[in-house]
């Protein structure tokens, strides 16, 4: 049964926010997002509202649910609450369950539900972290564990800046991408050096089971949208050096459909016309980027040297995988 939404309940302070190329007005408080001050890109508002969404009990009795339809999707988590996003990606509504923080609202709408707003407003969106690199954007892909953050993070400490960590959207025609939120996601064994100085912060975890150290790492924030020039399949291997190898042509289209944000919700949303729209965005975004394999060694004193290790791969031309 398709969600609803009761225009009655809403209403209260806003915040406004920039983030992935648009303005956020929200009723929520979202610090994770860097604030701005009047809106710099005409028509490119992402509204937050609270709301009452008319959920029938047996979907409230889940534990887990969402629903993804032309007019909108609808999520709902049962130790959380619920979100709705229009079928624009203009706006979110959302429910609080009864004692959960905002804080903690906060984790499924700065991921599953943003990242079905950068779908609908045309972005192809992987589940990855993103440096800038001298102009060019890298982004590396892999599945949960492998260290996304952590060789994020390391690149960071080297004089890299932060695209985007969990969320990387990517213009699939362009290969342009926009800059997210200056947040990383790091085991607490692989803060950096400077996670420990003033000018990056660990933010307090909102719930035990959370493992995972939030740091806010502002000072590195991306402030312009710029090209991707490499997606990096990332492993990890018995190594010292980091190690980037080419990946067969006819392996690129999988591996990028692999790691599209999307996957994760299987055929819910990628049926009819949304997986249609969706193969053909991966089909233009692997002819307009590269996509390799990089190798990396266990533990962040095993990549002080991988900025060096993505420059050449990235400008000598002499060298890498072409």
């Amino acid at each position: 049964m398709s969600g609803m939404i009761d225009p009655s309940n809403g209403g209260g302070s806003e915040f406004r926010y920039h983030c992935y190329g648009f303005d956020v007005i929200s009723e929520m408080a979202l610090p994770e997002l860097a604030a701005c001050h009047g809106s710099r890109v005409a028509g490119a508002v992402l509204d937050i509202r609270r709301d009452l969404l008319c959920l029938p009990p047996e979907i409230r009795a889940l534990p887990v649910w969402s629903e993804f339809t032309e007019e909108g999707s609808f999520f709902w988590w049962g130790t959380v609450g619920g979100f709705h996003v229009d079928a624009q990606g203009h706006s979110i509504r959302i429910e609080v369950a009864d004692g959960v923080s905002d804080d903690m609202a906060a984790f499924p709408l700065l991921g599953p539900v943003l990242s079905e707003v950068l779908r609908r407003r045309g972005f192809f969106v992987l589940h990855a972290s993103a440096v800038e690199i001298d102009g060019v954007a890298v982004a590396f892909l892999a599945d949960k564990g492998v260290g996304k953050s952590t060789t994020g993070a390391a690149l960071l400490d080297q004089g890299a800046r932060i695209v985007a960590d969990d969320l990387v959207a990517i213009d699939p025609v362009t290969a342009v991408t926009q800059p997210g939120f200056a947040q990383l996601k790091l085991s607490p064994h692989n803060l950096p050096p400077r996670a420990t100085r003033d000018d990056w912060v660990v933010r307090p975890q909102p719930h035990p089971a959370i493992d995972k150290a939030r740091v806010m790492v502002s000072d590195t924030l991306l402030s312009a949208a710029v090209p991707v020039r490499r997606l990096y399949v990332l492993e990890r291997g018995p190594i010292t050096i980091p190690r980037i190898e080419p990946v067969d042509v006819d392996r690129a289209l999988p591996e990028l459909l692999k790691f599209a944000y999307a996957a994760r919700f299987g055929e819910k949303l990628l049926k009819g016309p949304a997986a249609a729209r969706h193969f053909r965005s991966a089909v233009s975004l692997t002819t307009a980027t590269s996509l390799r394999r990089l190798v990396v060694p266990d533990g962040m004193e095993h990549l002080q040297d991988l900025l060096n290790v993505l420059r050449g791969d990235l400008f000598d031309d002499l060298g890498g995988c072409e």
